[in-house]
């Protein structure tokens, strides 16, 4: 920037050089060479010593000659003025520099030096440092770019090398000559026959020239791509410094108003039981957990995040679908219809066929899906799975239809459950799609057995059958809310309360209703939103008065199956009223807060938790919050599965989510962000919902369990094979790998290897893990070790 580039100069090579009166330079305490530099057109700056110098480091300097030696504060003040600033040491003839001198500047040049030379030198010197300065703010060339330029560039360094050779002759040379005009005048006839040799080299330099410029000309195309690296890099490093800003505001904000104070009252509840001794040391510490659990409301964040959301650096599509996701507020109503008009429209419908989807793909997930059936809006009431009129929703062994990006696929399952069943759903890598609804109900009974249930509370085979029938009955044919969705979240709890050994802090009767709750968290979903549901004044809204309807629907489904004798698997509880009582409690909870709309509240009470206060086995509130994130985390895992499990997932999702938008559009409705089918952006989406929902969560999840961070790495790894899949920057993408919680996590846990320490100093679990469990790998075949209970 600001320099001029010319054709021809002062330059001996014949070569393109810069302006000469653009090359600034500083000479110090040789008054010579600064008369020699402005006879050849440089703007020089000149001082007899380092200390008046030191007056022009602030000006913009390209070659600095000093005298030998320098000092050492001279250097250094220079190099703090600027980095790239190309340092050359000016030597008596026949001296050479120290080795300690040699490591501190760029070059030497001598005293009788040929002034040719010399302006090509610090024309050399000043295209270095300005390469410096340009090169500094950039990143690593892309790979592709570097595969494709890799022959030319041999080719190039090959007779660059060839033509380094002859400079460095012809250098030679020149100082023989030199030396010999000194000399006495017998020595003329060998002055003759280096001046000879000196014009050969030369014509040699030019020839080697020629082919330079021919390699570079061919080379055009690869020159063009290096400009285009360099303005990406630039633009990356300008987000990466965005982004950096950005988390360090989420972090003040979040860490300022809860947490700190969460922490400050819970030292002033240690403070006071210790040492004052005559206040009522039980009415101070319930005051203070009061006031500690107060502080892990999502209200407090409310104002902070409606405040960072407005400054996000994301499009509008992400600000409002964000808006949506954190406090569902966003203004669903018609663009037509008054909201009155609307209302009577609602209460006044009649039943009627459902408008016909035009998309044929969509035909095949929803059929039978009326969006208000005949009794008003409510679905019906699905009849007893031991019914003989009505027809499993899948036949046996017939072909699946799955949505993928580019169509529909027909999944045939092939999968058969061998001796080593536990190995097959002890995994992270477990495939839903690929056994039969036989075969799941199967698993299910497994699952049921291995983690005690079936014996605990006296479950008969032909009820849990039922009730498991019963439950895949009640399942709409969705194309993601479906009873597979289901069967995944409980095999991902599963698999979580065996490697975390939840056995430690949940109760079997807690545990228990856990479980049900994950295969149960979405039953009879109609595929539409909360959102969806309450702007269209439907009859589930207007039952649950707006308030997490889905999830009081699917609470209310599951213990209307539980009601049925023949499917109630908690019937032993019938026994025990206090055991009923806590196993309702902690059903309801589990599904509550599988509502996205209290996404932010659960995550920023289990952060003020972790921080202030460690975990109380006698807590109802700490054992319901360990309930609520293992539900709410496996619902939301799709993102940490193996790309190829996730991205059918994520396919499924996004389907379901632009029939919403084709109803929306239909009705007069606002189209929800990421629903308009002719207007919207799968890969950001997904790249959204890890990057803002899942990994926040599962950072919370591993810092509570360590075991888990393994699914921390697994969805940063897919959000990585998305962003490379698709020439996404990671910087654009909201980056995940940032020196932040979750990339210390991952950086700690790289290699599976469990710390005893990082154990003892988690304050919520404290002194709560026997010992350290293994992770479980990605390709993992077999359980992980026993871990025992600390006595």
């Amino acid at each position: 920037p600001g320099l001029r580039w010319r054709v021809g100069g002062s330059s001996s090579s014949g070569s393109s050089s810069m302006d000469t009166q653009a090359i600034k330079v500083l000479v110090v305490a040789n008054n010579a060479f600064a008369k020699l530099l402005t006879q050849l057109g440089y703007c020089v700056t000149y001082s007899e010593d380092e200390r008046r110098a030191l007056e022009f480091l602030k000006q913009e300097l390209h070659v600095v000659f000093v005298r030998n030696p320098p000092s050492p504060y001279f250097l250094a003040q220079l190099r703090q003025q600027d980095e790239t600033v190309c340092v050359i040491v000016i030597l008596p003839v026949g001296s050479e520099l120290t080795p300690t001198l040699r490591t501190q500047v760029e070059d030497y040049v001598e005293e009788n030096i040929p002034a040719p030379l010399l302006s090509m030198r610090t024309e050399a010197y000043a295209k270095n440092r300005l390469m410096k300065a340009l090169l500094k703010q950039g990143l690593r060339r892309h790979q592709e770019i570097i595969n494709a330029t890799d022959e030319t560039y041999s080719k190039l360094m090959g007779h660059q090398d060839k033509m380094n050779a002859l400079v460095e002759e012809l250098e030679g040379v020149e100082k023989e000559f030199a030396a010999y005009e000194k000399d006495d005048a017998t020595l003329q006839d060998r002055v003759k026959q280096l001046e000879a040799d000196r014009k050969r080299v030369q014509h040699r330099v030019g020839v080697l020239g020629d082919q330079i410029d021919a390699v570079s000309r061919a080379n055009a195309e690869m020159r063009d791509e290096h400009k285009k690296r360099i303005d990406l890099e630039g633009i990356l490093r300008d987000a990466d410094r965005e982004l950096l800003g950005l988390k360090r505001r989420i972090a003040e904000s979040v860490e300022s108003p809860v947490q700190r104070l969460g922490r400050g009252v819970a030292e002033l509840s240690r403070a006071c039981a210790a040492d004052y001794g005559t206040l009522n040391k039980v009415d101070l510490r319930k005051l203070c957990r009061e006031l500690t659990s107060s502080l892990g409301s999502c209200e407090l964040y409310r104002p902070v995040f409606k405040k960072l959301v407005t400054t996000l650096p994301v499009d509008a599509t992400t600000k409002t679908w964000l808006e949506e996701q954190m406090f569902h507020d966003v203004d669903q109503q018609p663009e037509t219809a008054k909201p009155c008009q609307l209302l009577s429209v609602v209460v006044n419908h009649q039943p009627e066929a459902r408008p016909p989807i035009l998309h044929q793909e969509a035909k095949a997930f929803m059929r039978a899906r009326p969006l208000l059936s005949a009794n008003g809006g409510q679905p019906p009431e699905p009849k007893s799975v031991l019914a003989q009129d009505k027809q499993p929703m899948e036949v046996f062994g017939s072909p699946m239809a799955i949505p993928t990006a580019d169509g529909i696929t027909l999944v045939v399952p092939s999968a058969t459950i061998g001796p080593q069943i536990g190995e097959q759903l002890f995994s992270w890598d477990f495939e839903v799609w690929s056994y039969t609804v036989e075969q799941l109900v199967q698993l299910w009974e497994y699952m049921f057995d291995d983690l005690g249930f079936t014996a605990t509370f006296s479950i008969s085979r032909g009820t849990l059958n039922s009730f498991l029938k019963e439950t895949i009955k009640r399942y709409r044919p969705n194309v993601y809310h479906n009873f597979r969705h289901a069967f995944d979240v409980s095999q991902t709890v599963y698999c979580m309360m065996k490697l975390c050994n939840i056995d430690h802090f949940l109760s079997p009767v807690e545990r228990f209703a856990v479980f049900v709750a994950s295969i149960c968290h979405d039953v009879d979903h109609p595929g539409f939103t909360n959102q969806f549901l309450v702007a269209t004044r439907s009859e589930l809204a207007l039952t649950y008065n707006d308030r997490s309807v889905l999830e009081s629907h699917h609470t209310y489904q599951a213990f209307l199956i539980l009601q049925n004798p023949e499917c109630n698997v908690a019937a032993s509880l019938d026994q025990q009223p206090q055991h009923a009582k806590i196993f309702r409690r902690f059903l309801i909870e589990a599904i509550h807060f599988t509502d996205m709309a209290l996404h932010f509240e659960l995550i920023a009470k289990l952060s003020t938790h972790i921080d202030t206060m460690p975990f109380d086995p006698d807590s109802l509130r700490d054992r319901l919050l360990i309930a609520a994130i293992l539900v709410h985390s496996a619902d939301i895992s799709s993102p940490t599965k193996p790309m190829a499990i996730s991205q059918r997932w994520s396919d499924m999702v996004f389907q379901e989510f632009l029939l919403q938008g084709d109803q929306e559009r239909e009705r007069g409705l606002v189209v929800s962000p990421f629903m308009d089918r002719n207007n919207t952006d799968q890969v950001k989406l997904a790249l959204n919902f890890a990057n803002f929902i899942v990994v926040p969560t599962i950072t919370v999840l591993s810092r509570m369990f360590p075991p888990l961070k393994v699914l921390l790495n697994r969805c940063v790894g897919n959000v990585a094979h998305i962003n490379a899949s698709h020439n996404i920057s990671p910087a654009v993408s909201m980056p995940t790998k940032q020196r932040s919680a979750a990339a210390e996590l991952m950086e700690a846990e790289v290699d599976g290897k469990e710390s005893e320490e990082a154990d003892e100093n988690n304050p919520f679990f404290r002194n709560r893990w026997g010992s350290s469990s293994e992770q479980l790998a990605s390709s993992t075949s077999s359980t992980p070790k026993t871990v025992h209970r600390r006595k």
